[in-house]
């Protein structure tokens, strides 16, 4: 779907799925408003670049997420996984093999961007991941958790697979979120977002570690220009 536009927008408010209360996740294929601001940014002549891109944003009590996904197979769809006792539920886009997007019962939300592959510090001493593919990994994150927060404290507990070949993005309906990418030393590092109305921004270059990545620096760099003042005060009207 690469190239095409679609938005889901989801706010459900009852006993059921009272996660999305202050949560509206927007996954795009091609986010209109990066892509708007973003040619306005580049010279005629230049495209604009295939790649991923995450965008979290919070004004007051409204927290936006939005992702697109260039990937190799276009045709991807949603699941939903329901919860239980010891699991959140989860609504998923992509493949249950592999996937893209997610948002669980408690307002967690999740995106990656995809990376060259990097050797990354597995610590075996701590707790091991369920699960023997790469995907495991974010499943089991949003099965388990249901904040930034408690994403920190769980990947600071577990082991990972030997490599990255993404950084993940999360972000919670109060607002908070983080990207969690592999240091030059191989370890995890957390980008934060910085606390009350702001946002945080990756695409297809390591925020830790730039040289692991697709290109620095990117285009969508230029996106921070949509989030002045002026720009700033459009998003809580969308909702």
């Amino acid at each position: 779907m690469s190239g095409d536009t679609i938005q889901i927008c989801l706010k459900v408010e009852n006993k059921i799925s009272y996660f999305m209360k202050n949560l509206l996740f927007l996954t795009a294929i091609n986010l209109l408003f990066i892509n708007a601001f973003s040619q306005s940014a580049l010279n005629p002549e230049q495209k604009i670049p295939p790649g991923c891109s995450v965008i979290t944003i919070s004004k007051g009590d409204r927290v936006f997420f939005g992702g697109n996904d260039d990937f190799v197979n276009p045709d991807s769809w949603y699941f939903v996984e329901q919860g239980n006792s010891s699991n959140y539920g989860v609504i998923w886009i992509g493949k249950p093999d592999n996937p893209q997007q997610g948002v669980n019962e408690k307002g967690l939300a999740y995106d990656a961007n995809g990376l060259p592959g990097f050797d990354v510090n597995p610590h075996t001493e701590r707790i091991p991941v369920k699960g023997e593919y790469y995907h495991n990994y974010v499943m089991q994150i949003m099965h388990e958790c249901s904040t930034v927060r408690e994403v920190i404290k769980w990947v600071n507990m577990h082991q990972r697979f030997p490599y990255m070949h993404d950084q993940m993005h999360f972000a919670d309906k109060t607002g908070d979120a983080v990207i969690i990418s592999a240091g030059e030393d191989g370890e995890m590092v957390f980008t934060r977002k910085k606390s009350g109305d702001g946002f945080l921004v990756s695409t297809n270059f390591n925020v830790a570690n730039p040289s692991n990545g697709f290109g620095y620096p990117c285009w969508l760099l230029s996106v921070k220009r949509i989030f002045s003042d002026s720009y700033f005060d459009v998003f809580p009207r969308l909702w």
